[in-house]
């Protein structure tokens, strides 16, 4: 059993989510590197409309996980302390 004083053990749902949330921040860039990168090992040299294709589409997936990080990240975080309240 924990003491009655101790801080909890496991962080509050919301503020893990948010500290994920940040790490995939982290981690997009060196996603959109691996996805650039993966056409000059994988496709041959007669292949440039399916290059294209491929890279404004990686290109336009990055760009919604970005927004879609960036929105997560932007919400006020309910659970901190010190809030208006």
């Amino acid at each position: 059993m924990s003491r009655p004083g101790a801080p909890p053990i496991f962080l509050a749902r919301r503020a893990y989510r948010r500290r994920r949330m940040g790490e995939a921040a982290r981690a997009l860039p060196l996603l959109g590197l691996f996805l650039f990168l993966l056409p000059a090992a994988g496709l041959a040299e007669g292949q440039g409309a399916a290059r294209i294709v491929y890279l404004f589409s990686a290109w336009v997936i990055l760009i919604l996980m970005a927004a879609l990080i960036s929105r997560a990240l932007s919400r006020p975080a309910e659970d901190a302390p010190g809030g208006d309240g």
